[in-house]
């Protein structure tokens, strides 16, 4: 498209209705043109602000709408305007924050967007890139409190619930956007405290996004959220909080995709916790994945015949260095009650879980009788009994 594109609008490229255009469109040579001729403008300061925060009828920032529409080049020239204009520091913090005003169903209440959102929801990673290098180019302009907010970049569902940028780009998948917003955060100057809680990226409800990308099944976000965690400097104890990834009723990450037999994003949670040297503590931890209620995600896999799920939950505790003990009390797998989930298996006539479990003891290298410590007296000759049939299914 070219500069003829925009004929319908204002017969000057020096007006903010053609900027918005020009920026929603992806006309980066309209924003280079006037970028180029900037120096010959005489507009006061008010007049340069309206120009460069391009709003259009709604109120929509020129730059939301890029970021919305992932137009990176538009957004790296766009930096050329920002650049020239010598607007009063806080303008620009204003203009890069780029809020979007949208109305709410509910009593038609208002609420704000923020551009970074806009990208991270759509996957747009090389415009989160370049709208990072403009942040870094104008970190000046934010004091310290602005800066986390908009890091922060919380989005509203219909309800008027915020969700934080981080968790909208979990819950689609968009590994690489996941990515590009980890170097937003690592080129910031962040405490620990204030990382932690932007990596946590939990919605209103206290869900956090890691939950929600492993519900989903989306295990290359899963991965790149593993590699945030390594970039962060956090402590141990508060990465494998993060890691484990636990809402209000104590289900975790590795709970949700164990149950809902999402294998890949098992073998990706493995190998961040590989990558991440956990003590053995926090390691056997985050593999027992069990709740408030006491069930286990290994439980729930077996209980809904989650084969794939299972066997790839083996491979990580055969990795995972625990101990014989450790591993025996994870393939106890009980449940609210007590009950070993491959009992619920068995229950159920699921020949193929059953047949996986047999195998899951061989290859974990421990004893069933070793397993059955970890059950109530009640249950363990019935585990033992149950674990008999399974090893007929082998022979």
């Amino acid at each position: 498209m070219s500069i003829s594109s925009i004929i319908r609008y204002p017969n000057n490229l020096f007006h903010p209705k053609v900027i918005h255009h020009a920026m929603s469109m992806g006309l980066t040579e309209i924003i280079l043109k006037v970028a180029e001729d900037m120096q010959i403008l005489k507009l006061m300061g008010d007049e340069m602000e309206s120009l460069l925060a391009a709003r259009n009828n709604d109120g929509y920032y020129g730059l939301a709408i890029a970021l919305q529409n992932g137009h990176a080049d538009t957004i790296q020239a766009y930096g050329e305007l920002i650049k020239k204009a010598e607007l009063n520091p806080d303008k620009i913090a204003d203009i890069l924050q780029a809020k979007v005003k949208i109305k709410l169903k509910e009593e038609l209440k208002e609420a704000y967007v923020f551009g970074l959102s806009l990208a991270l929801q759509n996957g747009h990673a090389h415009a989160i890139r370049v709208y990072g290098e403009l942040l870094n180019a104008n970190s000046a302009v934010f004091d310290h409190d602005k800066l986390v907010e908009l890091l922060a970049a919380h989005s509203v569902d219909g309800a008027g619930h915020r969700l934080p940028a981080l968790y909208l780009a979990l819950q689609h998948g968009y590994a690489d956007a996941v990515l590009a917003y980890g170097e937003l955060l690592k080129a910031a100057t962040l405490s620990l405290d204030e990382t932690a809680i932007l990596l946590a990226a939990k919605r209103f409800d206290n869900v956090p996004g890691l939950l929600i990308a492993s519900n989903n099944g989306h295990s290359e976000a899963v991965l790149a959220y593993g590699k945030l965690l390594k970039n962060s400097c956090l402590t141990a104890d508060k990465t494998a909080e993060l890691l484990a990834a636990k809402n209000n009723d104590g289900v975790s990450a590795l709970l949700i995709a164990l149950q809902n037999g999402h294998d890949e994003v098992i073998r990706a949670y493995g190998q961040i916790i590989n990558d991440l040297e956990f003590s053995p503590t926090e390691t056997e931890q985050l593999l027992v994945a069990r709740c408030e209620s006491d069930l286990t995600g290994l439980f729930l896999a077996l209980k809904y015949g989650q084969v794939n799920a299972a066997c790839r939950y083996g491979e990580l505790l055969r990795s995972a260095g625990l101990s014989p003990y450790n591993v025996a009390e994870c393939l106890a797998a009980k449940g609210v009650d007590g009950q070993p989930g491959i009992c619920m298996a068995y229950q159920n006539g699921d020949t193929d879980t059953m047949l996986l479990y047999a195998g899951l003891i061989d290859y974990a290298g421990v004893t069933a009788e070793e397993i059955a410590e970890h059950l109530s007296e009640e249950q363990k000759v019935y585990f033992l009994d149950v674990v008999n049939e399974c090893q007929k299914i082998t022979l």
